[in-house]
């Protein structure tokens, strides 16, 4: 009965453990994802006018250097979407070894892993072609492959942060009903009869 509940408990804190790395994962790559756009700034590059002396500052300077932000994203976020891929599949994996019982855990799970699949196999691939596609036109007046790129970023933003939404709550409610968070903190006396 012992080894069965200590058995349980590793692999409620694997859970635990798996859930926080693809947490900590989804928000950082929101980090770098936006971050590549303001390090490429000209006015935030050291030096700017040494290294693009060629290319005038102003919106030809610009548009070089989201190009290259656009394409780093577009590096990542391929490798993004298969880390969430193996984290979520390992997740729902662990959730239902653990022998937990409740249908919110792994319901969320589910979703966020469906969530994962959609962008893995829909949402980044579009948003990379389409993204090739806008680089390097002019924008005013606004070319409507613009917005049809915003839309897709519009749908991946809303996939991203629902899933960050679920992530969180999913950690939070294991973490609550973990051993850790449920030990009795006063010991236990034998009370005299």
């Amino acid at each position: 009965m012992r080894q069965a509940k200590d058995d349980h408990q590793r692999k409620t804190f694997g859970l635990i453990a798996v859930l926080s790395v693809w947490l900590t994962v989804t928000v950082g790559m929101a980090y770098v994802a936006t971050s590549s756009f303001s390090v490429t700034d000209s006015a935030q590059l050291r030096q700017a006018d040494q290294v693009f002396a060629d290319i005038e500052d102003g919106a030809e300077r610009k548009m070089a250097l989201r190009y290259i932000a656009s394409e780093l994203n577009r590096t990542h976020f391929p490798r993004y979407d298969t880390a969430g891929l193996c984290l979520g599949a390992l997740s729902v994996l662990l959730f239902f070894l653990s022998g937990r019982r409740g249908i919110w855990v792994p319901g969320a799970l589910i979703v966020c892993l469906a969530a994962t699949l959609v962008s893995a196999f829909h949402l980044t691939p579009a948003l990379i072609t389409q993204g090739r596609a806008i680089d390097f036109l002019p924008r005013d007046p606004t070319p409507p492959e613009v917005d049809v790129f915003h839309v897709l970023h519009g749908l991946s933003m809303a996939f991203e942060l629902g899933k960050t939404i679920l992530l969180a709550s999913v950690l939070f409610s294991l973490f609550r009903s973990s051993p850790v968070a449920t030990a009795n903190p006063e010991p236990e006396h034998d009370i005299p009869s």
